[in-house]
């Protein structure tokens, strides 16, 4: 039902919806569960929509696509659950398979199928999508999964089938 998990800037725990219909919430002090529906351009029937998740200093959760064309954040504010459609970037299934917000609060997401990194901005809800092809010896399927924010703020991606991490 869920594919990622990440603590919100109230303490709840966020759960990525990947199967489900909406984005799960946890209060573990409390020991409940609630769902919060998803907004209809983040749900397009498919499986697998979201599949990582990253905290940012704001305190929002940011949800990386792997077969939907958006990036989905959660907000403690109300709460409420956006979508930003990303279809004019990127189209495709398998996008991302990690996410890790920077010191900046700009999440990155770590290419599965991709063929770049995927940027997006919470504060101007904007995505780019930078181009990877020249940096890897490998084309296809999984690049990375995974995604950490390093000490020194650069954001490091667990290889999957490459010879590299990228940084």
């Amino acid at each position: 039902l869920f594919g990622a998990a990440a603590t919100s800037g109230s303490g709840l725990v966020v759960l990525a919806p990947s199967n489900a219909n909406c984005v799960g919430r946890v209060d573990a002090s409390a020991l409940s569960f609630t769902c919060l529906v998803l907004v209809p351009r983040c749900a397009d029937n498919s499986d697998h929509l979201f599949f990582s998740a990253a905290a940012t200093p704001s305190g929002e959760v940011v949800f990386g696509p792997l077969h939907a064309d958006a990036v989905c954040v959660y907000s403690d504010l109300g709460p409420s659950v956006s979508c930003v459609d990303i279809s004019s970037t990127l189209t495709m299934d398998y996008k991302f398979a990690g996410a890790a917000a920077s010191s900046s609060g700009v999440v990155v997401f770590s290419p599965r199928n991709a063929d770049c990194f995927g940027e997006f901005d919470p504060a101007t809800s904007t995505f780019e999508c930078h181009d990877v092809t020249s940096e890897l010896s490998m084309d296809g399927t999984g690049k990375f999964y995974g995604g950490v924010a390093a000490p020194d703020g650069r954001i490091l991606m667990p290889p999957g089938n490459t010879d590299c991490v990228g940084i």
